[in-house]
């Protein structure tokens, strides 16, 4: 696929400004922590963990006995043997402290860069749509609020949805040349989107309803599947030989009986367009496939996202990260379908949205990695979303 001169000079434009934006996420991020003394949990228990690893060995992945950093009196995981998540990411943060040092704000550049590459990734994909959709989808994804704020944060869920992307991008490539470099860039995708989240699995969506439109074949779909369980079994035996059969899989031990899901599908879609506008284009977009293998399997894995993380008791919006970028996608197409004159004011629209929620809820700072539900139980009193805006 030939691009011209002036999608290329548009493209680099929106990848600087999607760096631009992520880099100062984690410039605000760090500034605001200094000054009011606050750590993302989570973070903490990443960042106290890749340091106990550069003090002992990569395979330490546990905080046992391990120096704890910035809010140790919260974490619940200090007499775990091993951590429930997979350690993609906290085996590339170790990596990646011992090259740069353990700086928070350097230690946060990392998922800048990984956020950086998904708006390339993201354009490779959106292009097979059409040059208009990849470049438009590029630019949402530059400029989501979530994404931003995400890429400025230490945690697993940039990572992932990068793998997931690139997953998607590998799938889509097989099917174009049928060579063994696709299929094993495939395998690889989806087996290191696993190592990073269980969730990861849910990637395989996209190739079982793509896969089926474009003949990929079914022993090809099961040759990349189960390569990509074989890969993961490591981590499975690990947990085997630490814990017994009874291997902890976060949040599945926390799953809510169904039907009585305590925040339904509606929930997410409610709060996504506050920290993606675009995505109110894109559920419009989820009915406008047309038949379409790719924009099908899209679709399918964003739906397959919010109906899973409707189930479990608890939720936060990073958790659906993954299905950012093919909402993206569907939401660029969906306006490069509507009538000429449209088509430029509409998209005008939807990224002056997106870049003024990004501006407000990365103003508000770490709070907004969690949703609305939760707000009156961390900030009494307080509203964040506010705050942003002042």
């Amino acid at each position: 696929m030939k691009t011209s001169l002036t999608e290329r000079r548009l493209l680099i434009l929106i990848v600087a400004l999607g760096f631009l934006a992520r880099a100062g996420a984690a410039l605000h991020f760090t500034g605001q922590g200094a000054a009011i003394d606050y750590f993302g949990y989570d973070e903490s228990v990443y960042y106290s963990l890749a340091r106990h690893m550069a003090g002992t060995t990569p395979f330490s992945y546990t905080l046992q006995g391990a120096e704890l950093y910035f809010q140790d009196y919260r974490i619940w995981y200090v007499d775990a043997p091993l951590f429930h998540h997979p350690p993609l990411f906290v085996w590339l943060l170790y990596l990646w402290q011992r090259l740069l040092g353990s700086d928070v704000l350097l230690s946060r550049m990392l998922n800048v860069l990984i956020g950086t590459v998904t708006i390339y990734v993201v354009y490779l994909i959106g292009r097979r749509v059409s040059g208009y959709a990849g470049l438009l989808s590029a630019a949402f994804i530059s400029l989501s609020a979530i994404s931003i704020q995400q890429s400025g944060l230490l945690l697993m869920d940039s990572l992932l949805a990068m793998l997931t992307a690139a997953f998607i991008l590998s799938v889509i490539r097989f099917s174009e040349d049928g060579t063994w470099t696709s299929l094993c860039l495939s395998i690889a995708a989806l087996a290191l989107s696993m190592w990073t989240r269980y969730t990861g699995s849910l990637a395989a969506s996209f190739l079982i309803v793509y896969g089926a439109r474009k003949k990929i074949g079914w022993k090809d779909s099961l040759k990349t599947v189960g390569a990509a369980l074989l890969l993961f079994t490591p981590w499975l035996l690990w947990n085997h030989r630490v814990y017994g059969m009874a291997i902890p899989i976060g949040t599945w031990q926390r799953i809510a009986s169904w039907p009585q899901v305590p925040l339904p599908i509606y929930a997410y879609v409610a709060f996504l367009p506050v920290v993606a506008p675009f995505a109110v284009l894109g559920f419009l977009g989820l009915f406008r496939t047309g038949r379409d293998a790719l924009k099908e399997g899209l679709a399918a894995l964003v739906l397959l996202y919010l109906i899973t993380f409707s189930i479990p008791a608890e939720k936060e919006m990073r958790f659906i990260l993954p299905a950012i970028a093919p909402l993206s996608i569907l939401a660029a197409d969906y306006v490069d379908g509507v009538r000429a004159g449209w088509r430029r004011p509409l998209s005008l629209l939807a990224i002056a949205a997106t870049a003024a929620s990004a501006y407000v809820v990365v103003r508000a700072g770490y709070y907004w990695y969690l949703p609305f539900w939760h707000y009156h139980e961390l900030l009494p009193g307080q509203n964040p979303f506010m705050s942003g805006l002042t």
